[in-house]
């Protein structure tokens, strides 16, 4: 009787998804226009028609479907001298459960000539009970450019009746404006993620957290109409909400929590609105 031969070993490390995305805008005869679009992996791009005196708007489509451990992705934009961009993702990002201790690794970086505008404006990211993710964001901008950047955080479905007990995620910002670094910020929740968030000084049990930064000219005068869209005085039990707004040397910061995600995207909608230094995306859709 002839012997079988051995079964190849299969590994139970689940395949890896990675994408890629390079792509700059240029200003040309008063109009903003597409100069440079690479994208590979599971990473695709759509540019939905703009008007001329628009900026562009770039949509980053992740076709995998959500990120899990071990999945690497990287964005690179650039917008030239005068140019406007607005960058935004199809739908909230989703970190789903990682099968060991190797998170998602996510690296956007972006680069703002003078006069540009640039936002940085993604749909939330939901984590997943027991999802890792690692996300580092570097921003180099002239010292007269303008950039909007909006990070929008939901800890499981609600409506779908999902905690999050345990996890991973890791945000690091730094801005550079004319060459230095002006803002440096890390937000870390590893370990039990519940009993983290539940803290007063965390998030105070909210579901959702927003985090957003605008740098450039004439940025401090929109303090007051954000904290008129934002008051400050209100408390998440009886409003669904908490916010600050902070503003110094040309920059603002605007720190809030959420009971739900809902709440969540009312707030990022009514802030960028307020501010009124780049539209909302017109993916959004709120």
């Amino acid at each position: 009787m002839a012997e079988r031969a051995p079964m190849a070993r299969v590994s139970a490390r689940p395949p890896r998804a990675m994408g890629t995305v390079d792509l700059a805008v240029r200003a040309s005869g008063g109009r903003t226009r597409l100069w440079r679009l690479r994208h590979q992996g599971s990473a695709k791009c759509l540019l939905p028609p703009t008007l001329p005196d628009a900026p562009v708007e770039v949509t980053i489509i992740n076709t995998a479907g959500g990120m899990t451990g071990g999945d690497r992705f990287a964005w690179t934009a650039e917008a030239g001298a005068e140019a406007d961009l607005v960058l935004t993702t199809q739908a909230a990002e989703r970190i789903y459960r990682a099968a060991d201790d190797d998170p998602a690794r996510v690296t956007a970086r972006l680069t703002l000539g003078a006069g540009a505008r640039l936002g940085w404006l993604p749909h939330p990211t939901i984590l997943f009970d027991r999802g890792r993710v690692e996300r580092r964001f570097e921003v180099d901008m002239a010292a007269d450019a303008t950039f909007l950047g909006v990070e929008g955080l939901i800890l499981g479905r609600q409506a779908m009746g999902e905690d999050v007990a345990e996890g991973h995620l890791a945000d690091r910002w730094q801005i550079r404006r004319d060459g230095r670094l002006i803002w440096a910020d890390a937000l870390v929740l590893s370990g039990p993620i519940a009993a983290l968030t539940a803290r007063p000084a965390i998030m105070g049990g909210a579901r959702a957290a927003l985090s957003l930064i605008a740098v450039g000219p004439g940025v401090m005068d929109r303090l007051e109409a954000l904290r008129r869209a934002l008051p400050p005085e209100t408390r998440l039990t009886e409003n669904g909400y908490e916010a600050g707004v902070s503003a110094w040397e040309g920059m603002l910061a605007c720190r809030a929590v959420a009971a739900d995600g809902q709440r969540l995207v009312e707030l990022m909608t009514r802030a960028v609105d307020a501010l009124n230094l780049l539209p909302a995306p017109r993916g959004w859709g709120y």
